[in-house]
């Protein structure tokens, strides 16, 4: 029902021009390009989705979009809206959508060509029926053509139905319902004494879409109130699809549709544990996470791979194949499917690996689908940290007469997958110099090299960070990590497992090898006496500014570190009896401003103590 572009959060009162949050539109009810909001109806909340996707931040009033800008020079998502509502229900009602305007607003709203369309990149549509309606499909086929990210709310009744356009092709369309401040799939009973979340069916996403944990525009100029549903629920994702192509835009990447897709999924919280599950697919969006996994240390890749098996094939059936600009022309044709497969292997990467398919204008195979639009088509089955499999369909093509058409796409061995994989790659030498601050949920930064690891940054307090790498650590000036940054590095180039090395600094914070001082624990047949090992490592000593107390947990263990003056009073906590993990550990004391004279440290593990001294010169 259009957008109040009144609301000081969605433009003043600014519209169609250069610089307008809501750069412009089409009101399909009023046939004019002024999709304003008219109507107060129920149900209409082109309004309050529009602030939730792209509600400018940082203006000291109202809401903040996710992908709303800085309220500076950067504008952040612009806003087209599409007004194709309301009409009269059959209940007499004025609550209702036009599915006909609905398809004209899906087709232009996608297309980006001289006179024709708008090119929006996401379209998001917060609507839905059971029915199902060929003519929109094919409207959803268009915006995939024209690599749109597809976002549709998964529906309100708390059933497992097939709903749409959420439930359209899983390829084209990213299906969103809705989670409470718990996190949970929304569900407050069945109708008509509550409301739900629908489930199932390829469910991709869950985001927020209670009274509690959604604030939002409303129509007015200063108004501002709460929302609810999946309604709600998909504009969330769609203000995070915005943030991933402006991230995309500003390296200089191209993203295919699916990529935005399995970007945000990949980086979802998983909050029901356990993986994919039907309540909410991946898991409660995570923008924070997604933005991780775009930079530094992360690495997403575009490939192909030529050529692949059948691995399985049906009968002859009959099937639909429409034209959408090229191939067999729209009719139905006899056909045998084959599915083909191949497998690839994968970047090394140094922690978890992500892989997908790019299908539509990038995969030569079709999808397994009747009607079929003869698009790309490309899934990934199964797959490890160092290969997968991907999938995709050819079809043996007669003519209902039963003239040979031959194969199409492509022969198997002609089949072209397009895939993406996404990871932290193992470079051979590596520099660190931008901040790094606490992970997502406080996990751990790693960041490793092949060779040579180099590093002037600062590690923020929170942080903990771990960098690694085959032969040399190097730590520059301007290297420091903060109060309350937990930081450690081994020599074990990118393996997640290796011989255990403690890592000593000279007295300018520069080499750190395995070899500086005598019992580095490069030897696997090291042995461990009482929890610790024989020899806590602490170097270099004497010291001038900086010295790293290193020591290794042959299991789990409660650790407190403290550091005293020859006179016995504490002067420092290093680390406060935390649970660190199996394996090597380092800690860092002293300071420019230190006095000189004779510490003592010592380090507790449960019920064991053992303590050295060192030297500040």
């Amino acid at each position: 029902n259009g957008i109040d572009y009144d609301n000081i959060d969605l433009g003043d009162g600014a519209f169609g021009v250069n610089g307008a949050k809501v750069r412009g539109g089409w009101d399909y009810i009023n046939n004019d390009a002024d999709p304003d909001y008219t109507e107060a109806v129920a149900n209409s909340h082109g309004t309050e989705v529009a602030g939730i996707i792209a509600g400018i931040r940082n203006n000291n009033v109202g809401i903040s979009g996710l992908a709303g800008g800085d309220g500076g020079t950067e504008l952040g998502a612009q806003l087209f809206a599409f007004k194709v509502g309301p009409v009269a229900c059959s209940d007499g009602t004025l609550r209702c959508l036009s599915t006909d305007r609905i398809i004209d607003a899906i087709i232009e709203g996608s297309m980006d060509t001289p006179g024709f369309g708008y090119g929006c990149h996401v379209l998001n549509n917060s609507y839905g029926s059971y029915n199902y309606n060929e003519a929109m499909r094919d409207a959803i086929r268009v915006a995939a053509q024209n690599n749109v990210v597809f976002v549709a709310s998964k529906g309100n009744d708390n059933i497992g139905d097939l709903h749409y356009p959420s439930d359209y092709d899983a390829s084209w369309v990213v299906s969103v319902g809705a989670t409470d401040i718990n996190d949970n799939r929304v569900n407050f009973g069945f109708p008509p004494f509550g409301w739900g979340s629908n489930f199932g069916n390829g469910i991709d996403l869950g985001a927020p879409g209670t009274l509690a944990n959604v604030f939002t525009t409303g129509v007015g100029a200063n108004t501002f109130e709460a929302f609810n549903g999946t309604s709600a629920a998909a504009p969330h994702v769609s203000g995070l699809a915005a943030l991933i192509l402006s991230e995309a835009i500003e390296q200089g990447i191209n993203l295919h549709h699916e990529d935005v897709e399995h970007l945000m999924e990949v980086s979802a919280e998983d909050v029901n544990g356990g993986g994919y599950d039907d309540d909410l697919g991946h898991g409660r969006i995570n923008a924070g996470r997604a933005m991780e996994m775009m930079n530094d240390p992360w690495d997403l890749t575009h490939h192909t791979a030529t050529g692949g098996t059948i691995v399985n094939s049906t009968g002859w059936y009959n099937v639909f194949f429409s034209n959408p600009g090229g191939g067999l022309a729209s009719a139905w044709y006899a056909v045998r499917r084959h599915e083909v497969q191949t497998t690839v292997t994968l970047p090394f990467f140094t922690g978890e690996t992500f892989v997908w398919g790019r299908g539509t204008n990038a995969t030569l195979g079709w999808s397994a689908a009747n009607p079929n639009y003869q698009l790309g088509f490309c899934d990934v089955p199964t797959h490890t940290n160092t290969t997968a499999t991907l999938r995709t369909f050819v079809y043996e093509v007669n003519s209902l007469f039963g003239q040979n058409l031959g194969w199409r796409p492509a022969r198997p061995e002609n089949v072209v997958f397009a895939y993406t994989s996404l990871g932290t790659p193992c470079p051979d030498t590596r520099n660190i110099w931008q901040e790094i601050g606490p992970g997502t949920q406080n996990a751990q930064v790693a960041y490793a090299a092949g060779n040579e690891l180099t590093a002037s940054n600062v590690i923020l307090s929170g942080a903990d960070v771990r960098y690694s790498a085959g032969n040399q650590i190097t730590l520059f000036p301007g290297f420091h990590a903060e109060n309350g940054a937990e930081f450690e590095t081994a020599l074990e180039g990118c393996t997640q497992t290796g011989m255990r090395a403690v890592v000593s600094a000279n007295e300018q914070a520069g080499e750190v090898q395995p070899d500086e001082f005598p019992g580095a624990a490069t030897d696997p047949d090291l042995t461990f006496t009482n929890g610790l090992n024989e020899e806590v490592q602490v170097y270099p000593n004497p010291f001038n500014d900086f010295i790293t107390i290193a020591y290794y947990l042959p299991e789990a263990a409660n650790v407190e570190i403290k550091v005293f003056d020859n006179q016995g009073r504490e002067v420092a906590t290093l680390v406060d009896n935390n649970v660190k993990e199996q394996g090597q550990h380092h800690v860092n004391f002293g300071s420019s401003d230190l006095s000189a004279g004779v510490f003592h440290y010592r380090i507790k593990t449960g019920e064991l103590t053992q303590s050295g001294k060192f030297v500040k010169r």
